[in-house]
């Protein structure tokens, strides 16, 4: 996977290329498929570096409530398609993420959990997410808020069904810690009002006021708990997404647009990625 450049769309905080990612039969191409944190709300030059980019296609895992409050953003000006595609369900209320957040209880185990009744509830709006980057022109970029839990699940689906190993999925969630403070800090100025009574740790988080709980963090455990579950309860991810209607023929043109063969054998996931 790669980070950019603060040249590069530098309002942004979680942005990053898949590429290199080794998946079944290769490795995942450059500038095909990213993940980022909120693009609606970055400044017209950054819109412009995103289009640059070749992203021609976005998907929005975000509420409908947040998505209202701030619009497509400057990214309407250029022509990127849009998709809106909420991962809401199977994550509990937000009085209930509260609670664990101020009771100190949110563990990875615990996020693993949230990650998995997530992904089982919302398998076939990811399956359909899967589908429109299959078939996309271009690029396709997906974000959430923060781009770390509804974008990581996402994230995880998409290289599960190309045949990624749990270490290097576990890895690209892993990758948000690096820049854990400012993401945190995008939120609360973002969308703060709507974090209610959680508002305070997403701030302490930011400033590096207060221990970072599993919850707003990016503990690698909590992704590979999320697997294990999914694997242990319902099959697996790839599994989870067929019985939600995501075809064979759907898996053969994502593994068609992004799958660079490689004749090679693929590095060990520990082996440090550029």
């Amino acid at each position: 996977m790669r980070a950019f450049e603060s040249s590069t769309a530098s309002s942004l905080n979680n942005l990053r290329d898949l590429e290199g990612i080794p998946v079944e039969g290769g490795r995942i191409r450059a500038g095909m498929v990213f993940r980022s944190d909120d693009v609606s709300i970055v400044p017209a030059e950054d819109a412009r570096a995103l289009a640059l980019l070749g992203i021609a296609t976005v998907i929005d895992l975000r509420s409908p409530e947040e998505a209202a409050h701030t619009g497509r953003g400057e990214l309407a000006r250029h022509q990127v398609s849009y998709h809106s595609i909420p991962l809401t369900k199977g994550a509990g209320s937000p009085a209930e993420f509260t609670r664990l957040l101020a009771s100190g209880q949110g563990d990875a185990g615990i996020v693993g959990s949230w990650y998995s009744r997530t992904a089982v509830a919302e398998a076939a709006g990811i399956a359909r997410g899967l589908e429109i980057i299959a078939d996309a022109p271009g690029g396709a970029l997906f974000h959430c808020t923060a781009g770390k839990d509804r974008t990581g699940i996402f994230a995880a689906a998409l290289l599960s069904v190309l045949g990624a190993a749990d270490e290097d999925i576990v890895l690209d969630y892993a990758a948000s810690a690096l820049t854990l403070p400012k993401i945190m800090a995008r939120v609360s100025s973002s969308i703060g009002h709507l974090l209610g009574d959680a508002a305070p740790y997403f701030a302490a988080a930011a400033t590096g006021t207060g221990p970072v709980s599993a919850l707003i963090g990016a503990d690698p455990a909590s992704m590979g708990a999320m697997l294990r579950i999914l694997r242990d309860e319902h099959g697996g991810l790839p599994r989870v997404l067929a019985e939600a209607g995501l075809g064979s023929d759907a898996v053969h043109r994502l593994r068609a647009k992004l799958v660079q063969a490689g004749t090679g054998a693929a590095p060990a996931a520990s082996e440090a990625r550029a």
